[in-house]
């Protein structure tokens, strides 16, 4: 008998191109190709994009229900709690899949989530941009839901290493690492030049301030761009001012996706200088834009994208200036081609990580006692 399954990308206010939202998007579009086994009830924004979307990909297998996303992140959430509880019971779900981070406080059925990020339990609000009270109401969230499901899927080893020591007893193997996957933006419309990009929100755990500085502190007779949505205003504002009159920097607030392929598919070096990522999707992006990447010695960089990369050490600029210099060989590029073609463009391809998602459905019906 085919099982009932609710997904809930947890939905949100989103101004401009965002990784998790992108990565919800990519994985609904998807279910269509596995309703062998399923069934599925989908949360999805109500606007007039999706609303056609509908129209134009009916399948008698899935179900969406269309939901006007309210502002108030608090009020939103109480009212995804009681929508998805509410359709759970009509449609008789057998599972809650949560794509968000984090999953219900209270829920009628079983609930599994899929968890890529921690940084809300150890940084303060200068460096990821959540005040007092949403810290704490997305932590008490993520911990009680956390608790309460019975499967988890992570994005990466670490970050379930994390939950899994502070959240679930000793003994917990309901569990899986699916990955993540990434856009795809190589276009043969334009050309190289000489110029370094980074793609990444604006707060602190995204360093561009240290990017800005190395430009300021180095004369490099090269362009920066950075480009990324204004998350944290003052520190969008503050990359601003210590830009100088630098001509050589270029700052780019919001980018579209048709933006981001230009930026991409132009730049010759790809360099994250992020204090913390989960997984880190754009040097993936950049590699499939034949982007050389120099990364920040952080734990998600160096478990996705192993030991032949080039790394440096955060915000110490000599680093990365020794490392930057390092990186200008072809050799490198041949490095940074290789790892994307042999290698990554495969493991995290958008086929093998929908899969490794209906897998971890598949393992939780099958092994999971009720």
């Amino acid at each position: 008998m085919k099982k009932n399954i609710l997904i809930n990308p947890g939905l949100k206010k989103i101004k401009s191109r965002y990784a998790y939202s992108t990565l919800s998007n990519l994985i609904v579009r998807n279910l269509k190709y596995h309703t062998n086994s399923y069934n599925f009830i989908i949360l999805i924004e109500k606007n007039k994009k999706n609303q056609n979307h509908i129209k134009k990909n009916k399948n008698k297998y899935i179900k969406y229900i269309l939901i006007k996303t309210l502002n108030n992140k608090i009020l939103n959430y109480l009212k995804l709690l009681f929508v998805i509880n509410f359709t759970a019971i009509k449609f008789k779900v057998d599972l809650i899949c949560s794509l968000s981070n984090y999953g219900l406080i209270f829920s009628f059925k079983p609930q599994l989530i899929y968890i890529h990020d921690f940084g809300s339990f150890i940084f303060n609000s200068k460096l990821d941009n959540r005040n007092k009270i949403p810290r704490f109401f997305t932590n008490l969230i993520q911990s009680i839901s956390v608790r309460k499901s019975e499967y988890l899927i992570f994005n990466s080893k670490f970050i379930s290493k994390f939950f899994l020591k502070k959240f679930k007893s000793k003994g917990f193997k309901n569990y899986g690492i699916v990955g993540c996957t990434y856009k795809n933006f190589y276009s043969t419309k334009f050309k190289k030049e000489n110029s370094i990009l980074f793609i990444g929100g604006f707060f602190g755990l995204k360093n561009q301030e240290f990017l800005i500085n190395y430009f300021n502190n180095f004369n490099n007779n090269i362009k920066l761009i950075i480009a990324g949505v204004d998350y944290d205003k003052n520190y969008y504002n503050f990359c601003k001012k210590i830009k100088q009159n630098n001509n050589q920097i270029k700052i780019f607030k919001n980018p579209t996706d048709e933006k981001l392929k230009e930026l991409y598919n132009k730049s010759k070096f790809y360099i994250s200088p992020s204090l913390f990522e989960g997984f880190s999707i754009t040097p993936l992006e950049a590699l499939s834009a034949n982007c050389k990447i120099i990364l920040s010695d952080i734990q998600a960089h160096k478990e996705i994208y192993g030991n032949k990369i080039h790394y440096f050490k955060t915000k110490n600029l000599t680093s990365l200036k020794r490392v930057f210099d390092k990186s200008k060989s072809n050799n490198y590029k041949n490095i940074c081609n290789d790892l994307y073609n042999k290698k990554l463009k495969y493991e995290f391809s958008e086929k093998n990580f929908i899969n490794k998602i209906i897998m971890s459905f598949d393992n939780y019906f099958k092994n999971h006692v009720l």
